[in-house]
């Protein structure tokens, strides 16, 4: 794992094994950390995802960082973590320049071809955010909600 002070983050090696993976959307650190927690006591793995458009707002390099701090913590946790660049290009290159190796956009055409090139030359792969996944803002969220939500058969 990265030490979360430089530009780029190491996160754990993707693909996931197949199966029927559940996606938790974090906004902060402590959601991040809480996700990895219970996937890890559950020994089961897990995707993190911004919020929808975060590329924007939180951007790539907080985001890393919060990835690889959790990661730290939980190195025995089993994820990958996707970014939501949401239809912006430029944010899309920001975060794969910043390290990120799983980006969400919403592109289409010449856009998206030159993103995904981008993304493979990178090491990097596009992936869509779960809408189903559950949000750590919206809950009352403990290691208990999280573990049923793991837990559940969607």
């Amino acid at each position: 794992m990265g030490s979360g002070t430089g530009s780029t983050a190491s996160f754990p090696p993707a693909p996931l094994p197949d199966g029927n993976i559940k996606s938790i959307t974090i906004h902060s650190l402590e959601h991040a950390c809480a996700a990895l927690s219970a996937a890890t006591a559950l020994s089961c793995p897990v995707i993190l995802q911004s919020a929808p458009g975060a590329a924007g707002n939180l951007g790539a390099m907080v985001f890393n960082q919060i990835i690889s701090q959790a990661a730290n913590q939980y190195p025995q946790a089993q994820c990958i973590a996707i970014l939501d660049c949401a239809d912006n290009a430029g944010l899309a290159l920001n975060a794969l320049r910043n390290g990120v190796k799983h980006i969400s956009v919403d592109l289409e055409g010449q856009a998206l071809i030159r993103i995904s090139d981008i993304a493979e030359q990178s090491g990097a792969t596009l992936m869509k955010i779960n809408p189903l996944a559950l949000d750590l803002k919206d809950v009352n969220y403990s290691d208990t909600s999280i573990h049923d939500w793991l837990l559940k058969d969607h």
